[in-house]
């Protein structure tokens, strides 16, 4: 689990679920004389009228409350975001709601202790403060598997992609469009299909090195180069191997002959 980049970003997603709900729950209480008003963070934001007496005005800053588990639920689904950018901006995103929290509680309490009221915490105030830290926490791992996925790399270690791990030996290369790490025999990239165009990322071989073995191979329909089961583009010729591209390429020889 703690290498899993994908589940980490549902326990945000959950984390941030859970403040979403919590927006509309009570999480403080004032008590003047022998009327008792449940204090919510929707409530703050629309401001509170009882009886034609004024509690509070609307504060439209609370909405923020709100906004930001609704932004970061959004953030974690674009695909071009890196884990790194967005674990920073869910630790900014943590930090700006305890801050917030810790405001309007004291707001509240101000506003009771200036007109001689009681005031209190509900259920609410605490469930909002578990659901942060648990925001926190799931960013803080996000940002821990980004860093150690990087240094790994770094370092030389294999990396994974599907099912095949490619050692990063001397005239390995990276993608310049998706960032994939591909064997120095290759022409195409495997994942995306775009040809090498960039150096090595790691020093020149001393010697030819061979290419990765392959498992699960199957055969580029365009000029019958052998690939892993799970690349989308011939490492040779950079044709398309999804299924669709397959059943084309079968059309057109059948229609030529």
């Amino acid at each position: 689990m703690l290498k899993n980049k994908e589940i980490t970003k549902w326990i945000l997603r959950g984390a941030a679920l859970l403040m979403i709900l919590g927006y509309f729950v009570p999480s403080f209480f004032v008590s003047c004389a022998s009327q008792e008003v449940n204090v919510s963070a929707v409530g703050l934001t629309v401001g509170y009228r009882s009886q034609g007496t004024t509690f509070s005005d609307p504060m439209i800053w609370v909405s923020f409350l709100l906004l930001l588990p609704i932004a970061l639920i959004v953030l974690s689904f674009i695909k071009p975001i890196r884990e790194f950018i967005l674990s920073i901006i869910v630790l900014s995103a943590g930090a700006l709601q305890s801050l917030l929290w810790l405001i309007m509680a004291a707001l509240v309490a101000s506003y009771a202790d200036n007109n001689y009221c009681g005031f209190g915490y509900r259920f609410g105030f605490f469930y909002n403060i578990l659901s942060i830290l648990i925001l926190l926490a799931g960013g803080g791992l996000l940002l821990y598997q980004t860093l150690t996925e990087k240094k790994t790399n770094l370092m030389g270690q294999p990396v994974m992609t599907g099912q095949q791990s490619i050692a990063m030996k001397p005239g390995t290369w990276r993608c310049d469009q998706c960032g994939s790490v591909n064997d120095p025999a290759w022409k195409f990239c495997m994942k995306c299909g775009k040809e090498r165009t960039i150096a090595v990322v790691t020093a020149p071989a001393q010697q030819p090195q061979a290419a990765t073995p392959l498992q699960d191979e199957q055969v580029c329909p365009k000029c019958g180069a052998k690939n892993g089961k799970d690349f989308h583009f011939c490492l040779s010729c950079g044709a398309s191997l999804d299924q669709d591209a397959k059943l084309d390429s079968s059309d057109q020889g059948s229609s030529e002959s």
